[in-house]
C-alpha cells in the first residue's frame, strides 16, 4: 500500500479547461470542498471546521495530454504539517538506526558483545513498522474524507465515480 496513494482520471478536455471547470465548482456556494487551483494544478481539501488530523488533500496536476483530452494525475496527500512531522518521524528512525548499527559494529570491533545489533536493529524494525501502520491506519480513518474529495472532483469534471486503475474507488482495499 501506497503512503501517498494516487491514480489518474482522464477527461475530455483540454487542461485549461478542466482546470477552470475545477475552479468553478470550489467557488460555487454548493461546494462543501474548499481549495485552490493555480496554473495546471489544484488542491482540494475539506472545509476547515470539517477537518481532522488524518484528513488528506487531493492534489490534482496534469500528466498528459493529446487530442483526445487530458490525463490528471491526483495525489491523496495529508496536511502539510503532518506530512512533515511524518517524515521527521522516518527521519529520527534512520538515523538512530545508522548510530545503532555503528555502535554495534564498534562493539564487535572492541570483541564485546554487540548489544546494540541485539536490541538496536529490532526496535529501530518496530518503529518503522509503528511509523508505516501510523500512516496505514490514518488512511482508514480518512475514507469518508477521501470519498468526498473523490465526488467532488468527479463532480466537478462531470465524470462518473472515480476508481483505480484496478476498478476500485480510491478507498477500497484489496
Amino acid at each position: 500500500m501506497e503512503i501517498r496513494p494516487h491514480f489518474e482520471v482522464r477527461v475530455a478536455l483540454a487542461p485549461a479547461a478542466a482546470f477552470e471547470r475545477v475552479s468553478s465548482y470550489l467557488a460555487s456556494p454548493a461546494s462543501d470542498i474548499t481549495g485552490w487551483v493555480h496554473g495546471l494544478y489544484a488542491e482540494l481539501a475539506l472545509q476547515p471546521e470539517a477537518r481532522h488530523m488524518w484528513c488528506p488533500r487531493l492534489a490534482v496536476h496534469v500528466c498528459d495530454e493529446d487530442a483526445d483530452g487530458t490525463t490528471l494525475t491526483c495525489r491523496l496527500q495529508p496536511e502539510p504539517a503532518v506530512w512533515t512531522a511524518y517524515m521527521a518521524v522516518w527521519a529520527v528512525v534512520v538515523v538512530t538506526t545508522m548510530l545503532v548499527i555503528g555502535l554495534g559494529i564498534s562493539q564487535l570491533l572492541r570483541g564485546q558483545a554487540p548489544y546494540a545489533l541485539w536490541y538496536g536493529v529490532p526496535g529501530a524494525g518496530l518503529a518503522a513498522v509503528a511509523a508505516y501502520g501510523s500512516a496505514l491506519f490514518g488512511q482508514r480513518l480518512s475514507e469518508h474524507e477521501v470519498d468526498l474529495l473523490t465526488s467532488a472532483l468527479s463532480n466537478a469534471l462531470d465524470l462518473p465515480p472515480i476508481t483505480t486503475a484496478a476498478g476500485a474507488s480510491p478507498t477500497e482495499r484489496a
